[in-house]
């Protein structure tokens, strides 16, 4: 009997790409043929198969030799049915026999509720993927009271010719690289593209472009930067925004505060957006981190700001800790980061099917006040009316009518009506995870209202000079001799942006604005390709001067973001970085080389 290893390989070179030649395939095809007969050949001297199973076995490999034989070259599903075609021949009722143990692999179909809505969309989607495992990618789902109100909006109702305007922050993950050959983000097997095209057909009319997505990511960014450039980057009025950092972000206490200010620049946004949180995931990410992914530190804030969350990580890792290789070669490139097609498949499938649940959700509630009763831990900013005995009177006692048993005390039923604030999409501003011993004092009265406690602000300004933004750019500043000097720009593969330095001594200068007294520098990390250190400070204050290491024990090339100052005075400043005379590799050709991506302040 053909072990479930061996099935998975069938199953890998089905959904690999396109890249070798007819005649190289059918000669790989021949080989691996070959190898496989002959190890079972030998197998069956010492594993005695009933006939009925070895006919079984036969049947499966010519049906996959035929496929194969048919095609002359490896195949990627470039489209939902397509690739529901490839995942049924392991979402059948069976039972795979190894030497060590027995897997039966049984077909998940939707109950009829909104996880596989009875749409085409969800019918398919169901019949792709077993609903468990869907179920599984959800990792929050919250009220959805965001989502649904920006939904509704454009659901069979006259909108006045405006179109749905999404955008999309992230790396290169979003930035589709891996999977498109000619650089375009929104090529169409890129998710991006492809979650277009579906919200096209589910929200359109057929008259006109519905749908504006406009995809701001670049490779190697991480929340970090986007929580301070990232608005440079969405469409002015966007509607809804999906976040996408599950690759590049840290596993780290930082980056829960990134996150968090990011998510907060988002939700204070004039058009009021919903956010989606799409994780990507790989598998060199956890041969780094194992369990402990940047998941970890995105969490919190999904949790704090009832924010729907979406990853690849719950749907994938189980059996990719059973079947490693066929996870890998089935859904990444070589260098085990990027998704391949298949994988920006899988991506643009777990977002499409939750947002096709919350669709579903939408048309089958009676949606008339639905947001009046949908709250999360927070409330909002709002003023909650009491009676003169405070927050007693939203806590009421009712004794029930019948008790369980004639014989037993009455039952208190307790309504909670606090739980259904008054303004349910909104969230208070407290930066996670800054302590509730800077903003509350739950010993003090209740303040009349949220807004009545002074020492909450509105959230974060950020300000940032970045050199991949023109309309915001990273500018030296020019002073004669106490100027700018021996910094020059750098383009990496006509993509990424950054202002760089090989000498010594070098200095770049850049006027900032700030706000709450928080200033940071983003700048390239690497383990071979930045040696160089780099001072940096604010204003006259040397002393207080945070030094940068390009270097890192990682081996990502990405930019990483420190803070080089938190108590700065609100107003006009501007930040110095000098190029040390230190050297994480002297003997480098490039021992000094440092880069800067972006100067930022809040």
């Amino acid at each position: 009997m053909a072990s479930q290893e061996q099935l998975s390989i069938e199953l890998q070179r089905l959904l690999q790409d396109d890249r070798s030649t007819p005649e190289h395939d059918k000669e790989r095809h021949d080989e691996r043929r070959s190898q496989y007969l002959s190890t079972n050949d030998k197998r069956s001297h010492r594993h005695r198969v009933p006939t009925f199973l070895t006919l079984s076995l036969l049947a499966i490999i010519l049906v996959l030799s035929i496929i194969i034989g048919y095609q002359n070259r490896r195949h990627i599903p470039k489209s939902l049915s397509d690739l529901q075609g490839v995942l049924h021949l392991i979402n059948q009722s069976q039972e795979v026999e190894t030497f060590s143990e027995t897997v039966t692999i049984r077909p998940g179909r939707g109950s009829g509720s909104c996880l596989c809505p009875r749409t085409p969309t969800g019918q398919q989607l169901c019949e792709a993927y077993p609903p468990a495992a869907l179920r599984r990618s959800r990792v929050h789902t919250g009220t959805n009271a965001r989502l649904k109100r920006v939904l509704k909006r454009y659901m069979n109702s006259d909108v006045n010719g405006e179109k749905l305007k999404i955008g999309i922050m992230g790396g290169s993950v979003s930035a589709c690289h891996g999977a498109t050959t000619n650089g375009d983000p929104m090529d169409s097997v890129c998710y991006p593209k492809i979650l277009a095209d579906w919200l096209e057909e589910r929200l359109g009319d057929g008259t006109r472009d519905s749908i504006v997505i406009r995809n701001g990511a670049i490779g190697g960014m991480d929340s970090s930067y986007y929580a301070f450039c990232g608005m440079n980057h969405l469409p002015p009025d966007v509607d809804i925004v999906i976040l996408e950092f599950d690759v590049n972000d840290q596993p780290s206490k930082d980056f829960i505060i990134y996150f968090d200010q990011l998510v907060r620049v988002v939700l204070s946004l004039p058009s009021n957006p919903a956010i989606l949180i799409l994780g990507a995931w790989g598998p060199l990410i956890s041969y780094d981190l194992g369990s402990l992914t940047p998941l970890v530190p995105h969490l919190p804030s999904a949790h704090y700001y009832d924010i729907p969350y979406v990853s690849l990580k719950p749907l994938l890792f189980d059996t990719f800790l059973r079947f490693p290789n066929g996870v890998y070669q089935t859904f990444y490139t070589e260098d085990g980061f990027h998704p391949n097609v298949a994988g920006q498949r899988l991506l643009a499938d777990v977002a499409i099917g939750y947002l096709e649940s919350v669709l579903c959700e939408i048309e089958s509630e009676n949606t008339e006040g639905w947001t009046d009763q949908e709250t999360w831990v927070g409330g909002g900013l709002n003023t909650l009316e009491t009676t003169a005995t405070g927050f007693e009177s939203l806590v009421t006692f009712k004794q029930a009518v019948h008790s369980v048993k004639p014989d037993t005390p009455p039952i208190n039923l307790t309504s909670y009506a606090f739980l259904s604030l008054s303004s349910p999409t909104s969230v208070p501003p407290l930066p996670l995870p800054a302590p509730l011993s800077l903003y509350l004092d739950y010993m003090q009265p209740d303040p009349p209202s949220l807004l009545a406690s002074n020492h909450l602000n509105l959230g974060p300004v950020p300000f940032c000079a970045d050199a991949n933004d023109p309309q915001s750019p990273l500018t030296p500043k020019e002073n004669g001799g106490e100027g700018s000097m021996g910094w020059k720009t750098m383009v990496w593969k006509g993509e990424k942006h950054f202002w760089a330095s090989d000498t010594v001594g070098a200095r770049l200068i850049v006027d900032i604005v700030v706000n709450e007294g928080r200033v940071a520098v983003f700048y390239f990390r690497s383990e071979d390709l930045s040696p160089g250190v780099a001072d940096c400070w604010v204003d006259d204050n040397r002393k207080g001067a945070q030094r940068l290491e390009g270097h890192w024990n990682q081996k990502s090339n990405v930019p990483s973001v420190m803070y080089i100052d938190s108590e700065v005075t609100p107003g006009d400043h501007y930040v110095t970085c000098e190029i040390s005379s230190d050297s994480s590799n002297p003997a480098s050709a490039i021992a000094h080389h440092f880069r800067i991506v972006a100067i930022m302040a809040t």
